[in-house]
């Protein structure tokens, strides 16, 4: 790295007094990255058999996030042989932007791949509200711009001198990161409550998918929150290099988690009959069908060639409280009925799967 014996010698007038602070968030963001990288590699390892119930857009969105993580994580490896190994003894390049510069173009791909995942889920769970969708899209787009703008800026800059143009994109980045994390939680959260009909099997649902979209959520959160907080505070921390190497392998790890325990709760679950079968059965296309113990029916040619009758989107073969009686059922109340057939379809939209 070729820069100006004046540049050299301040920056290790300023790294040296305080090599822990400046030098070990760029040692403890290589461990975190092979760390995280190794957990998302295990989730994908656990996803992958089960992909195929997934549908095709969710397929498109995880592969995408895993992709630019992988690219991410041996960007990093590469960052670090370039800091550590072939300049090491060179001061000048831990408060330079030129390297860590590059995440902005490469994590908000990973980071609103992630999004939209659970943009999905909100548009759904809210009966595809149209108001959802648009601000939704809106925050997502705000932080891939946000990201880019970032590259595309900090080009030649140093910590020390980071113009006021730059300064408003790094605290306009992780802003927008967490107001469009929070807007999906809200809405998620918002539609399923709004979905509660009274019923305590299908009150228990609900809770259940409440938590599970919370404990997805709350990493990539509360990682966007402590980034928004330092940011702001200092666009010169010693602290950012560590937030930017782990910043998107964090959002999508709490992605996979959810993405992986749909598939756990299906498995755990008693696996409903044929969604089609149910429509034509009943007569009804806009509710959830009634759930056996004795599961579906496949014919010869199917199970030769091991396929299932296509079943509703994943939920409603998650709790195994919903699996009463068919016959104890058709003895509720019929407003009764209605109403969890409506709350059941909002769970069916939160765990969309792709092949109904």
């Amino acid at each position: 790295m070729s820069v100006t014996p004046d540049a050299e010698i301040i920056a290790q007038a300023m790294i040296t007094p305080n090599l822990g602070l400046y030098l070990g968030p760029h040692l403890l963001g290589l461990v975190s990255n092979a760390f995280w990288t190794g957990v998302i590699i295990c989730q994908v390892t656990h996803w992958l058999p089960q992909a195929r119930y997934d549908s095709l857009g969710v397929r498109l969105l995880v592969g995408t996030a895993v992709c630019a993580t992988c690219v991410t994580a041996v960007f990093t490896v590469a960052m670090y042989m370039q800091d550590f190994v072939y300049h090491f003894g060179e001061f000048f390049q831990f408060m330079t932007f030129k390297l860590l510069g590059v995440y902005g173009l490469i994590q908000p791909i990973t980071t609103v791949s992630v999004q939209l995942l659970f943009v999905e889920r909100a548009i759904k769970v809210n009966g595809n509200s149209f108001v959802v969708a648009v601000i939704s899209y809106i925050l997502a787009a705000g932080t891939l711009a946000g990201g880019f703008a970032v590259f595309i800026l900090s080009r030649g800059v140093t910590m020390h001198e980071v113009p006021i143009h730059l300064e408003i994109m790094f605290d306009y980045w992780p802003t927008a990161c967490l107001v469009a994390h929070l807007f999906n939680t809200f809405c998620i959260i918002y539609g399923l409550h709004k979905a509660r009909t009274g019923s305590e099997r299908s009150d228990k649902l609900l809770k259940k998918l409440i938590r599970g979209c919370l404990e997805a959520q709350i990493p990539g959160t509360t990682y966007a929150l402590l980034a928004t907080i330092i940011i702001c505070r200092d666009t010169s921390s010693p602290l950012i290099p560590y937030i930017v190497v782990t910043h998107a392998q964090v959002y999508l790890v709490g992605a996979m988690a959810m993405v992986n325990a749909r598939h756990t709760w299906r498995r755990d679950g008693v696996t409903p009959q044929s969604f089609a079968a149910w429509q034509s059965e009943t007569g009804l296309t806009t509710t959830p069908p009634h759930l056996t113990e004795s599961g579906p029916t496949a014919s010869e040619s199917q199970v030769s060639s091991n396929r299932w009758p296509s079943t509703p989107p994943w939920g409603l073969d998650v709790e195994m409280g919903l699996t009463e009686d068919v016959d104890a059922k058709k003895r509720e109340e019929d407003t009764q009925g209605a109403q969890e057939k409506r709350a059941t379809l909002r769970h069916l939209s939160f765990m969309g799967r792709g092949n109904v």
